[in-house]
């Protein structure tokens, strides 16, 4: 279990490429003892659905709850209905998150704000008037030197309806303190937020660039996505000049991670496949083995090199590579 809190550990600082690793070798000692296979399955669950690979996580949260069926491990209903929340929430099944959210905070355990937290400010997102966020922040008050990040973030998200000031001082000591503990995750999640109220107040351009910046350089290689989808709904505050400027800050691969994640749709931007076409390129393999790979014809190939040179404004595989490899 020593292994295990250490791939936890890697889990909630964002570095998800090797707690997937560690999960992936302890796949072996699946079946060991129920209680193994419930904090195995929940893991990876939350994983995936912070990168929002939403079947795969589904399938895991589906173990889970076979296994608490089958042998009643303690908690395991509730950790499963907890994470099955949040993944409603993302996915948008607003009906089915609440049902799953009401049943997750009849239990005690669940009532205190650092337990309830990263599913209450999914629950905000929809519904910020719930009477619920009233008790939550007069019990987060009372609590403050106690809070978590998450809880944190939650209680200057109620503050923005009343004391912007505030809320921005409280989020700026979010993003002090997640540097100052070299926290992946939390930074990457505190720079989001300080863009939401950014855009809200002073609408702050460089402000706003280095703050994506910043997140996407430690978001991108972990795919991590979830802090991103509290920015969906500021989406149309975002510039045009602002979103060039950081496609020229950064990758494209960075680039294109944060169109995708905030659903934005733009024509010069590489597509999933032409992405596909340029990683094949960049190995070296020519149009023929391309195909080969891909499953696509020659033609094919040929049509998506076109694409990708105009929206690159390049005229070669050579000035290509260097187009898409730049930062």
């Amino acid at each position: 279990m020593l292994y295990m809190s250490e791939t936890q550990i890697y889990e909630q600082l964002g570095y998800f490429q090797k707690a997937l690793r560690d999960y992936e070798s302890l796949n072996e000692l699946e079946g060991v003892t129920s209680l193994f296979d419930v904090i195995y399955d929940l893991g990876i669950a939350g994983i995936y659905m912070k990168q929002f690979h939403f079947d795969q996580a589904q399938h895991h949260l589906d173990a889970c709850m076979k296994t608490f069926a089958r042998k009643k491990v303690k908690g395991a209903d509730r950790s499963g209905r907890y994470t099955l929340a949040q993944l409603y929430f993302i996915m948008g099944d607003v009906s089915i998150a609440k049902q799953c959210l009401q049943e997750v905070m009849q239990q005690e355990n669940f009532q205190d704000p650092i337990t309830a937290a990263p599913l209450l400010r999914l629950f905000y997102v929809y519904e910020p008037d719930h009477p619920l966020f009233e008790v939550f922040e007069k019990q987060m008050k009372q609590h403050v030197l106690d809070l978590d990040f998450d809880s944190h973030i939650l209680l200057a998200n109620l503050y923005e309806k009343t004391d912007m000031e505030l809320a921005m001082k409280l989020m700026d000591e979010i993003l002090i303190k997640a540097r100052k503990l070299h926290n992946p995750y939390a930074l990457i999640d505190a720079c989001i937020q300080k863009v939401h109220l950014v855009l809200h107040t002073s609408k702050e351009t460089r402000v706003i660039h280095d703050l994506l910046c910043e997140a996407l350089s430690y978001a991108v290689y972990d795919e991590v996505r979830l802090p991103f989808f509290y920015l969906r709904k500021d989406v149309n505050y975002l510039e045009k000049d602002l979103l060039s400027d950081i496609k020229r800050s950064t990758s494209l691969q960075a680039y294109q991670f944060l169109l995708d994640v905030l659903c934005i749709r733009n024509e010069d931007s590489l597509s999933a496949r032409e992405i596909e076409v340029m990683e094949e390129i960049i190995q070296g393999y020519t149009n023929k083995e391309i195909a080969q790979h891909l499953c696509i014809s020659q033609a094919t190939v040929k049509t998506h090199l076109i694409n990708i040179y105009k929206k690159l404004d390049v005229t070669n595989r050579i000035e290509a590579m260097r187009a898409y490899q730049k930062t």
